[in-house]
């Protein structure tokens, strides 16, 4: 995600527009107690270690958070972005693929719509020539069927952009993207008729291997609802 910051942060969308609160309402609050999990915060900041909530992203869901996360400040588009205060050049993301996607990495007039699932997605990382891609891992998340890839961008000598674009989320400026030097690892899951997409992303000068094991426990951690096709319940 692109974002203007004062340090490099690799987040996977083009924090441009203008920030907007998620309020929760009575209805989601009811929710959240009766399973002992909290509403996220309208606001970013540190987050208090247990279980946060949400329904931002497409379906409900749950994940589990220990000492030193924060969330980054909600923005008005279908994602969640993490980030702990001891790695400042490491962000986790939850977001949704909704079939937008770039047939050329290098050009912005290319975008195109496919049929989305997870599948289709990693297929688009792992087929990109301008990616050091490994090889597709089938995992599961809350016990469904899902797919990881790990890669890495190199020094990019044949795009006239200064990132890659991946995919692009359905809001003003929501172009997921990758920069030189970045690592990410992409966790794609069908859930219901969503493709929910978990990014888990560092610089070299960020060793993944700690971000991506704290990652990862709050990936084990996810949760999803039952009723994922439903829209949100109204917060009147």
């Amino acid at each position: 995600m692109r974002a203007t910051a004062a340090r490099p942060v690799p987040l996977i969308c083009a924090l441009t527009l203008a920030l907007a609160f998620l309020p929760f309402g009575p209805a989601h609050l009811a929710e959240a107690q009766a399973d002992g999990a909290r509403p996220l915060p309208a606001e970013g900041g540190p987050l208090e270690p247990g279980r946060y909530r949400t329904l931002v992203v497409g379906p409900e869901l749950s994940f589990e958070v220990g000492d030193s996360w924060r969330l980054v400040q909600p923005v008005a588009g279908p994602l969640v972005v993490l980030e702990r205060v001891d790695i400042p050049a490491a962000v986790m993301t939850i977001t949704r693929f909704d079939g937008d996607a770039f047939a050329d990495s290098c050009d912005p007039t290319s975008l195109t719509f496919v049929e989305p699932s997870a599948e289709r997605l990693i297929d688009i990382i792992a087929g990109d020539p301008r990616l050091s891609s490994a090889m597709p891992a089938a995992t599961q998340v809350d016990g469904l069927p899902a797919i990881s890839i790990d890669v890495s961008t190199p020094p990019l000598e044949d795009c006239s952009l200064p990132f890659l674009l991946i995919w692009a989320l359905q809001m003003e400026g929501g172009e997921f993207v990758q920069v030189p030097g970045q690592q990410a690892r992409f966790i794609a899951l069908d859930v219901g008729s969503d493709v929910i997409v978990v990014a888990i992303e560092t610089f070299v000068e960020e060793p993944f291997g700690f971000f991506g094991a704290a990652a990862s426990a709050v990936v084990d951690s996810l949760r999803f609802g039952t009723a994922a096709d439903e829209p949100p319940a109204s917060d009147a």
